[in-house]
């Protein structure tokens, strides 16, 4: 379960750094304001995954003590 969420995690990400790349080729952000964005991308992506492995790991712990 978990691994499944990183993955849909992961495929949000590459998502979004793909409009990122299409708003920049279009001249809708600049080259600094599109590196800020994946940036953010990266940090809001591992947020979330250690967010998904620290449920995942309380919830196998809570398992383990039943």
């Amino acid at each position: 379960m978990g691994e499944e969420a990183k993955i849909a995690i992961r495929n949000i990400r590459r998502e979004a750094n793909k409009l990122t790349d299409k708003e920049q080729k279009d001249g809708l952000m600049t080259e600094d304001e599109a590196y800020k964005t994946k940036e953010t991308i990266q940090k809001l992506t591992k947020d979330y995954e250690s967010n998904a492995s620290k449920l995942v790991d309380d919830k196998t712990s809570e398992l383990m003590q039943i």
